[in-house]
């Protein structure tokens, strides 16, 4: 499943109100799927003509999914 489906399964998640915990595992997912795009994006800069900006605010964009999950994900 593409990053885009795994946002758009815990955005559903998110709009019927599901659980703390199966919150979690969309987020968990969905930063998982990120993190490889954001790895992919920095690896292929120069290959693809990526601009370097870009790199940035997909770096910034993960950076708000992990804080995300580390409110949602917390120990009870």
């Amino acid at each position: 499943m593409t990053c885009k489906k795994k946002g758009l399964a815990a955005k559903a998640a998110n709009e019927r109100k599901a659980s703390r915990e199966e919150m979690c595992q969309h987020i968990i997912v969905y930063s998982s799927v990120e993190s490889k795009w954001v790895q992919f994006t920095e690896s292929n800069v120069t290959l693809c003509g990526i601009p370097a900006d870009t790199v940035q605010k997909l770096k910034d964009v993960h950076r708000n999914t992990e804080q995300t999950r580390k409110k949602v994900c917390v120990l009870n």
